[in-house]
Formats: structure tokens, sequence, C-alpha cells
């Protein structure tokens, strides 16, 4: 659903801004895994 997919977006935003900057690769390789 779209609304799934906008929450997990604001999660995973959240984890970029909280998480080292090498974390931010690993959220953009969960994001192509989708």
């Amino acid at each position: 659903h779209r609304d799934d997919s906008e929450e997990g977006r604001s999660r995973k935003r959240a984890r970029m801004d909280e998480e080292p900057k090498k974390t931010i690769r690993t959220v953009f390789a969960e994001d192509e895994n989708e």
C-alpha cells in the first residue's frame, strides 16, 4: 500500500538522520532491494 511505502520512507529518513553516514548506504541498498 502507498501508506506503508511512505511510512517506511519516513522511518528510513529517521535512520539516516540518527545513524552514521555509512548506514545511509545500507538504507539505499534496502530501497534498491525493495
